[in-house]
């Protein structure tokens, strides 16, 4: 069994409005991704919310659990504790995806997780052109790891600390890794939505 976590609880102080909101595609860009896991072979899937009431709805709308960061503040990792407490307890690994990527789709969770089960390597990060990006899947062997992460940080640096169990999985060009955390970037996204851009092949 798969967990994904959703991390959707951040202040969006960059955009200085709700970005998860923002509608890209005719949806909000939180909807594609919760879109993309549901789509996905994730067994369970749960969305960390904490600055917009927004997030909660959303993921409920769909049907998936959402569990409240009263931390949020105190940056990203507190809401990867947060969602590792909730995932079921037969749960072998947890993939984090970022609320923000909206270009992610099941296409690229299922290959991660393939992976996963094909090697014994305990954690799995995609590589964009060569570039590492999101979303990232660990075995819970490394769950003590997680919940010690501090501040504003996510697993960046337990990747850099177990590069060895680290199995690298690359993708043709595409706009998966992109994500949205300034109006600029918004803007750029929606000009490709009115062009037809399209996500690319993974």
């Amino acid at each position: 069994m798969i967990s994904g976590i959703i991390l959707a609880a951040g202040k969006s102080s960059r955009m200085g409005q709700d970005k998860l909101s923002l509608m890209l595609h005719g949806r909000p860009l939180l909807e594609h991704v919760i879109l993309a896991a549901k789509n996905s072979i994730l067994l369970e899937t749960i969305v960390v919310w904490g600055s917009y009431g927004n997030s909660r709805q959303l993921a409920e709308l769909h049907g998936l659990r959402a569990v409240e960061n009263k931390n949020y503040e105190k940056g990203l990792s507190t809401s990867l504790m947060t969602g590792i407490k909730a995932i079921c307890p037969d749960s072998k690994a947890v993939m984090f995806l970022l609320g923000d990527m909206p270009y992610i789709d099941a296409k690229i969770i299922n290959r991660l997780i393939h992976t996963y089960h094909r090697n014994e390597k305990g954690i799995i990060v995609p590589l964009y052109e060569g570039q590492r990006g999101n979303p990232v899947l660990f075995s819970r062997e490394y769950e003590m790891d997680l919940c010690g992460v501090q501040g504003d940080m996510g697993a960046r640096q337990l990747i850099e600390k177990y590069k060895e169990d680290v199995a690298w999985v690359p993708f043709h060009k595409g706009k998966w890794n992109r994500d949205i955390d300034t109006i600029e970037a918004y803007d750029l996204a929606k000009k490709g939505d009115e062009d037809g851009d399209e996500k690319g092949k993974a």
